[in-house]
């Protein structure tokens, strides 16, 4: 099988590099039709280079960006499949998570014409979670046999050298959106259990919730966390974290990932998404999956998107929404349950090998595409 990959995505984000990784894994060969170009200078760079190749493969995929309406393009351009790597609602996003535009303004009317539109002209639609699919049947009217649930999975692979006893830091601070506080522990510095967190700053997140827990949980002087990442409500959350006079976080801002998979190889326990906006209901978030694969026990919301492959207290520990306090308890009972900890990390990776690797990911796309 020969695919197109079209578009202008970007084939180092987590979604476009597994799917991409996976196809080929599976001997799929991959034409990449791919503009970073702007305005019009992009749909003429995607029509040239389509036209080179636009014999010489078998399906057209749209790979996963903000520009739904190159669905459009590849309709015009291609008469063969046209598969729309969705993966989530742009229009959610923007109206009804981060809530930066009105859905009765012009551009969250733009928001959702594109996207009303690309899901009549794909013959097939690609989404992370069941959750996703029933709110696009809903939201746009698609037909439920158009769509695909792909999960997002991760190429991240466990570091047996780097997955042994961790240097943690006993001095956490506030620190800039570029600098990080490292000083590893002595042993009269006693033992700490260390919380990682990365991710945007947005409302599907939650952080403001993490950062009340982590005051619930002051009083537990070895419990410490390291919260990685900026965005639309850093400025509210670390306002927040000032009132609160939080000691036991280490705020960090955007690193690279291969820092950012160093710090979650440190950490004792990783934390998922725990806002309560409609989007995070329906997300099995990156950081999850990202987690699983590196062997780490995690908490995260219990959603229906979660439950519709993880169990609580079996792959992971799941907590109410919007809730520091069962998240501050969740904490707890980890940190004093080792057993549990790592019963519920090796269940998740089991179930990460078996249904969520790139291979795997990507075998189950062809198998139900052929």
């Amino acid at each position: 099988m020969t695919i197109c990959y079209f578009g202008d995505y970007d084939s180092n984000y987590a979604r476009n590099r597994v799917l991409l990784k996976g196809l080929k894994m599976n001997g799929v060969e991959i034409l990449e039709c791919v503009s970073a170009g702007s305005g019009l200078k992009k749909y003429w760079e995607l029509f040239k280079k389509h036209h080179a190749i636009k014999n010489q493969y078998d399906i057209l995929i749209v790979g996963q960006s903000m520009k739904s309406r190159l669905v459009w393009l590849a309709k015009l351009l291609s008469r063969k499949k046209i598969v729309w790597d969705a993966f989530y609602s742009f229009y959610d996003k923007y109206v009804y998570d981060s809530k930066l535009i009105a859905a009765n303004s012009i551009k969250g009317r733009y928001y959702w014409i594109q996207e009303y539109l690309a899901c009549k002209m794909a013959d097939v639609i690609l989404l992370d979670t069941n959750e996703h699919i029933k709110y696009f049947i809903t939201e746009f009217n698609a037909p439920e046999s158009k769509f695909i649930r792909v999960l997002v999975g991760t190429d991240i692979e466990p570091d047996i050298q780097k997955n042994i006893a961790p240097q943690h830091t006993n001095k956490l601070e506030y620190v800039g959106m570029s600098r990080i506080s490292e000083v590893p522990l002595t042993e009269e510095d006693g033992a700490i259990f260390l919380v990682h967190f990365h991710g945007k700053y947005i409302p599907l997140q939650g952080v403001h919730y993490i950062i009340k827990a982590a005051k619930l949980l002051e009083a537990h002087s070895d419990i410490k966390f390291n919260l990685i990442g900026s965005g639309q409500t850093y400025k509210s959350d670390m306002a927040l974290a000032e009132e609160l006079d939080i000691q036991n976080i280490n705020f960090i801002g955007r690193v690279t990932f291969e820092k950012l998979t160093e710090l979650m190889r440190q950490a004792d326990l990783c934390l998922g998404i725990f806002g309560n906006t409609p989007k995070s209901y329906r997300v099995i978030p990156n950081k999850v999956y990202e987690a699983v694969a590196l062997k780490k026990p995690i908490i995260t919301a219990k959603t229906p998107a979660i439950q519709e492959l993880f169990i609580d207290h079996q792959d992971m520990l799941l907590c109410q929404s919007a809730s520091a306090r069962d998240l501050a308890d969740k904490i707890l009972e980890l940190k004093n349950n080792p057993a549990l900890a790592e019963s519920l990390a090796k269940s998740a990776y089991f179930k990460f090998k078996k249904y969520a690797t790139p291979q795997i990911i990507a075998k189950d796309l062809i198998d139900k595409l052929s």
